[in-house]
């Protein structure tokens, strides 16, 4: 995994430029008890696919 980061490094800043803008965007819609738990969610989830 380690190898091929940097071959997959603009993909995961694409990714992560794109959650911030929906985490900006969520801010304004949801509640901050929802959005904590959906921002953990992802976390989660990222830990479990990498």
């Amino acid at each position: 995994m380690g190898i091929s980061l940097p071959a997959f490094y603009p993909i995961l800043l694409g990714y992560d430029l794109c959650l911030v803008t929906l985490q900006v965007a969520l801010a304004y819609a949801v509640p901050k008890r929802v959005k904590i738990g959906l921002i953990f969610g992802i976390a989660i989830n990222r830990i479990l696919v990498n």
